[in-house]
């Protein structure tokens, strides 16, 4: 049994609605979606495990940032002028990939855990993907969508796409552990 491991880096303020308990939610919600990747027998993974706020990762594993908003941007530390998106952003770059969530983004939905999750793994997608927008019209819908909501469902074309990548190595940037 191989477990695929994926990091996920706590930047927040500790909000009224950010917390321990939300972390560790996020995590588990995440972690139902990477294993709905792991039935495929594509998939190189068993079942798949979170861990919050890093030191190090391998180079087979994946790292999302969680920021309060678009002002606490990481990725604006590597390219200031970087565009980012409503709820999240990923940066490609041969120095490593840096994906990044905005907590706000989630405040009014009534599943805040669940809608981070999907944020999570929708910028996860772009990540180990190595795509742009283009993977919003070609990603299958569901979580590869333009826009993905804390009902957004992972489609077949999303989890195949998905098992030809976990596994492979493809560098993160870690240097706001």
């Amino acid at each position: 049994m191989s477990t695929y491991n994926f990091y996920l880096k706590d930047k927040g303020t500790r909000g009224a609605l950010w917390g321990e308990g939300t972390c560790y939610m996020i995590g588990v919600e995440m972690k139902a979606l990477f294993d709905e990747v792991c039935l495929l027998q594509s998939c190189p993974f068993s079942t798949s495990d979170f861990w919050w706020d890093p030191t190090s990762i391998k180079e087979t594993e994946v790292l999302v940032y969680f920021m309060d908003s678009k002002s606490k941007s990481v990725i604006r530390r590597v390219k200031p002028n970087a565009p980012l998106g409503a709820g999240g952003t990923t940066f490609i770059s041969s120095a490593g990939n840096i994906s990044e969530v905005y907590i706000g983004a989630a405040n009014n939905d009534p599943d805040q855990a669940r809608a981070l999750a999907v944020l999570a793994f929708h910028e996860i997608m772009h990540n180990l993907l190595k795509m742009g927008n283009s993977l919003h019209g070609s990603g299958g819908m569901g979580l590869a969508a333009g826009t993905v909501y804390s009902s957004s469902k992972l489609t077949k074309r999303n989890k195949e796409l998905m098992a030809g990548v976990m596994g492979k190595k493809i560098k993160q940037n870690t240097s706001f552990l």
